[in-house]
């Protein structure tokens, strides 16, 4: 063997070893990450923050928004669609179906794959959409969003000695199923001597309407739920930084969140809330088991409960609010 096929076979070895040691399954590193919604959206932000930390450097992210809170729902398959063909285009190592709407309309087709699929943000029944305990078919496992509705409803009521509470939602799939799985489709609960109007809404005039009409109503205070997927007249989506800021600006009772995207200056006040960032952190701690060789089958779904007291410092003082030393020790706060 001469010198020069000497240098060859070394660099090809060398290049091999390398490669094999930065790859698990084979010699891609991309992962999919397939978005129920959209990347401006900040619960997208805030997960996927959470899977980069968690993930590092190592794997190459590719993303599809299938943008399912500002298109029709009629557009929903459509989307679905273009996101299996990337998948089929992009072949990655691991896949992260993220939110509802993608999993309910993309699980069933990655179970005729052998990639392992890790969802988070789920707050249906994975058993409804796929076969298996708990979606724990072939080469599922993750994240289920499991916020404790009741218990933050509890400690809203106690801070203000509230009797008379509305939740607001928009009417996007999330929130129906929230009110099916949660509130067992009633519009009202009594949640320790506490009454709970659930009020689900499609059009913004709708929801300023219910808004403005809190105070006269009676209520001591109210959550501001999801409000992402409201329309306009015409049919249009509405920013939901536009629907936010006016709700805050012209509500006339202290205004509460289920999630931490909702809360800070021209929000609302706060809440025991849900964190993307945590749901992304484990979500991502789940992949590295499967990337090291776990297989997804014996790894049990993780539920994500609420995971923390999050404030915002100008909301308090907007609405003269101080908080029990407990709480006030224990908080996050923000703007």
């Amino acid at each position: 063997m001469n010198i020069y096929k000497k240098i060859f076979a070394v660099s090809f070895l060398i290049i091999f070893l390398f490669s094999f040691s930065n790859k698990v399954f084979s010699y891609s590193n991309t992962i999919l990450i397939i978005e129920s919604y959209h990347s401006q959206y900040e619960w997208d932000k805030s997960y996927i923050k959470g899977l980069r930390n968690k993930l590092g450097q190592n794997y190459k992210f590719v993303f599809f928004e299938m943008d399912t809170k500002r298109i029709p729902e009629s557009s929903y398959r459509q989307q679905a669609e273009l996101a299996w063909k990337t998948f089929q285009r992009i072949k990655p190592i691991l896949v992260f179906l993220c939110d509802d709407n993608a999993f309910k309309l993309l699980a069933p087709k990655f179970e005729t794959t052998d990639i392992p699929v890790i969802y988070l943000g789920i707050n249906n029944n994975p058993r409804l959409i796929i076969s298996g305990t708990w979606g724990l078919n072939r080469k599922f496992t993750g994240v289920l969003e499991r916020p404790n509705y009741f218990r933050s409803i509890k400690y809203i009521s106690s801070l203000l000695n509230a009797r008379k509470i509305a939740v607001l939602f928009d009417a996007g799939e999330t929130s129906k199923t929230i009110k099916s799985e949660v509130f067992n489709n009633n519009n009202s609960v009594i949640i320790d001597d506490v009454c709970v109007d659930l009020y689900s809404i499609k059009k913004f005039s709708q929801w300023k309407i219910t808004v403005n009409g809190l105070k006269k109503g009676g209520y001591d205070a109210a959550i501001i739920g999801l409000y992402h997927t409201i329309v306009d007249e015409k049919g249009n989506h509405v920013s939901e930084q536009d629907i936010i800021y006016w709700t805050s600006t012209n509500i006339k009772v202290p205004p509460f969140g289920f999630w931490d995207f909702s809360i800070g200056r021209n929000r609302t006040i706060g809440g025991y809330i849900m964190s993307g960032e945590e749901q992304g952190l484990k979500a991502g701690e789940i992949a590295l088991k499967i990337l090291s060789g776990e297989e997804p089958s014996s790894i049990f779904p993780f539920y994500m409960e609420n995971s923390r007291f999050l404030f915002s410092r100008s909301g308090l003082k907007k609405w003269r609010i101080i908080l029990p030393e407990n709480i006030r020790n224990s908080a996050f706060y923000t703007d």
